[in-house]
């Protein structure tokens, strides 16, 4: 289980990356259509990891274990989504402060919990 614990969070990493690119890569159809298609199946994903929480089949450590393994690359992703909205689109630049913010808070309460 532990295994689909951390494909699921790197699909969700995977969508943070595709977020980011939205402005390089917003004008083609194919790029909507991946987009779309993800989130649909990481949607599913997560009511399905929700209800297995629920009736025990997944260990929330599972679920740590697999936040802590990609949350530096979400962070890199989201501080790559804040250069590129403040270069190419101003409107989404407060949402990916707002998410850099969230993810290194993440990471710097990791750091000083190891410490």
């Amino acid at each position: 289980m532990k295994n689909k614990v951390s494909l699921a969070n790197a699909g969700y990493a995977l969508f943070l990356l595709f977020f980011a690119l939205e402005p390089l890569l917003g004008k083609w159809d194919a790029y909507w259509y991946a987009l779309c298609g993800l989130a649909v199946v990481l949607g599913v994903v997560l009511v399905a990891g929700i209800v297995g929480i629920f009736r025990r089949k997944v260990s929330t450590d599972d679920c740590m274990d697999a936040i802590k393994k990609h949350s530096p690359a979400c962070f890199v992703f989201c501080l790559l989504g804040a250069a590129l909205s403040y270069v190419y689109d101003e409107q989404m630049f407060y949402f990916w402060n707002f998410m850099v913010v969230l993810e290194g808070s993440n990471f710097v309460a990791r750091l000083f919990k190891k410490a």
